[in-house]
């Protein structure tokens, strides 16, 4: 378990900022075969409770992408999972993540009904907030 400003998660795989500050952790790491399929991966994903823009939301996060300050950038969901998201916009679902500004307030956001071809993670997403 590594511990942060926003809870303590586990990571099979951690990326780094050159300053050795962790930058991306993912709780799960598997590589998906003929013998093990993402919907078997996404079954023994843990999931956590976040505090994002004043709501605490029950996520199974494939991935979160952290500041060097160790504040949380980001939060990319599994495929197939969604949240609502209280933003400036009112409430939006969303079915890939939500984007953070250091303070902690809604920097972007991908609603689950716009198509946004080959986005992977939650990073700049096609609704955007100024802080």
């Amino acid at each position: 378990m590594l511990s942060f400003p926003a809870g303590s998660f586990q990571a099979e795989l951690i990326t780094f900022y050159e300053d050795g500050s962790a930058k991306r952790i993912f709780p799960l790491y598997g590589q998906t075969t003929a013998y093990w399929s993402i919907e078997e991966e996404m079954e023994n994903a843990p999931y956590y409770d976040f505090n994002i823009a004043g709501e605490v939301l029950h996520i199974r996060p494939q991935c979160i992408y952290f500041y060097p300050s160790g504040k949380i950038r980001s939060i990319t969901l599994w495929p197939g999972d969604e949240i609502s998201v209280n933003t400036p916009a009112g409430i939006i679902r969303t079915r890939l993540g939500v984007e953070l500004y250091e303070s902690g307030k809604i920097r972007s956001i991908q609603p689950y009904n716009v198509y946004k071809p080959l986005m992977m993670h939650a990073e700049n997403a096609s609704l955007a907030f100024p802080e």
